[in-house]
């Protein structure tokens, strides 16, 4: 092992080599998110002086653990979400894992995005650890931690107009934003490509993949883009994000009158309220400022035309909502009634005459995939293949299988392919496939191509719920 250090904006910082991979973890991308700089844009990192050691991960975003009771959220290690690093407002940082440093050497960046929805997880969990990818893709990965819920989503600008609240239903998503202008001013000299960044994220981190793809502050920070299992086609509508803001407020004993207030509370007790509302509740909001239009509603995002993009899913994504796996053929009839009314009897025989041998737990994880995930996944395709149509006449969409390597290795998984797990199957855990330099080259390809990734026999699609 040895150390390696490297200049960036503020400072510099000294990170570790490991398996000839450099590691620099906790990089700060932006100020503490406390105080007076709670709900505002983020702010631009205090310099410092001499050498800043990052040997180890950053605090995350404030969050209550999944239940370690849940063999799903165990499954996937969620229930240490907030394990490594602790948790602060002082969460703005980038772990960085990259072959080399020598500025000449312009590998590709692949900058990932953690799951989670918009409201738990970081990008210190193990399962985005960017050593192996780095190595054998020769390629600088980079992975994020921002702000989360009620932190980064709360729509208080319609309950105080007159506030310094614009931008707090969409702080988190303006923090990927900074960290994407620290990436492009400061990534040469991790020896990454500012012109060859590619963005990419499962779930959650799917979701604000699509999110900047419609952002007009994003424009031209990121030139490829991946959404796994995580097409968001819509954004909390005003009305419905100040509703939620309201609920949260009441939550701490203020009002519109006393909202200054909430800037010097504990964040311990925002979390509490956070976890009462449910933080779930808080995403991004169609705010007319960051976000002037819906991601991916009706169509495609202009921002965003020459972005390659690929979107995927899994065989059985849904399988997370759900752990029974000892579901019976009846407990299936039951759920598919409750869910789809009278159109669940023709859906089962439907399901049961392509999927005869499949479990009761699997075949449902299937069906609600295939309604929700799945149909998210072709719409948010079809609408950018329909805009780069109308661009460049004869561009569409390719539609292809999920590796058989990845359907092989999960196979015994009671819960199948559902979200989150193959990540622990991807080259970056050792899996070593074709290089994404394949991907991410130097050598740009159509503008805006699309790819929809999913799993390989495509069963009929349920009606919507």
């Amino acid at each position: 092992m040895d150390f390696c250090t490297v200049e960036t904006a503020s400072g510099k910082v000294r990170g570790l080599v490991s398996s000839g991979v450099r590691q620099f973890k906790g990089v700060p991308y932006g100020a503490s998110t406390a105080g007076e700089n709670r709900f505002q844009r983020p702010k631009s990192p205090i310099p410092w002086g001499g050498v800043r050691d990052c040997f180890g991960y950053g605090p995350v975003s404030p969050q209550v653990p999944s239940d370690m009771g849940n063999d799903y959220a165990r499954l996937i290690q969620f229930d240490l979400n907030v394990a490594v690093g602790g948790m602060s407002e002082d969460c703005l940082h980038l772990n960085i894992w990259t072959p080399g440093t020598r500025c000449e050497e312009k590998r590709a960046v692949l900058f990932s995005i953690h799951g989670g929805g918009f409201a738990i997880g970081s990008g210190n969990s193990p399962m985005y650890d960017g050593a192996k990818l780095s190595s054998f893709g020769d390629v600088v990965v980079v992975a994020v931690t921002h702000r989360l819920a009620s932190f980064g989503y709360l729509n208080l600008a319609d309950l105080d107009p007159s506030g310094p609240w614009t931008d707090a239903g969409a702080a988190g998503m303006l923090d990927l934003v900074a960290a994407l202008e620290w990436v492009r001013d400061n990534i040469g000299n991790f020896g990454g490509d500012p012109g060859r960044v590619m963005i990419f994220g499962q779930s959650g981190g799917g979701w604000k993949v699509s999110a900047l793809l419609g952002m007009p502050a994003a424009r031209g920070l990121f030139h490829r883009a991946a959404v796994q299992s995580g097409s968001l086609l819509t954004h909390l509508p005003r009305a419905g994000g100040a509703q939620v803001a309201d609920a949260f407020i009441k939550k701490l004993g203020l009002s519109a009158t006393t909202l200054g207030d909430i800037q010097h509370l504990p964040w311990s007790r925002l979390l509490a309220a956070q976890t009462e509302v449910g933080a779930h509740a808080f995403s991004p909001v169609l705010d007319g400022v960051n976000f002037i239009t819906d991601p991916f509603h009706p169509q495609a995002p202009l921002e965003s035309n020459d972005v390659p993009l690929i979107v995927s899913t899994t065989l059985d994504d849904a399988g997370l909502f759900f752990d029974n796996f000892p579901m019976t053929e009846h407990d299936l009839k039951t759920m598919l009634v409750a869910g789809y009314g009278a159109k669940a009897g023709a859906l089962l025989a439907l399901y049961r005459q392509l999927f005869p041998a499949k479990s009761p737990y699997l075949l449902y994880a299937q069906i609600v995939t295939d309604s929700g995930f799945r149909r998210f996944a072709h719409a948010q395709a079809e609408r950018k293949a329909d805009r780069l149509g109308a661009l460049a006449p004869g561009v569409r969409s390719v539609s292809t299988g999920i590796g058989s390597w990845c359907r092989r290795c999960i196979a015994s998984q009671p819960c199948g392919t559902c979200l989150c797990l193959p990540l622990d199957w991807t080259p970056h855990r050792g899996r070593r496939r074709r290089s994404p330099r394949s991907v991410l080259d130097s050598r740009p390809g159509p503008p805006g191509r699309v790819w929809c990734v999913h799993r390989p026999r495509h069963g009929p699609c349920p009606p919507q719920r």
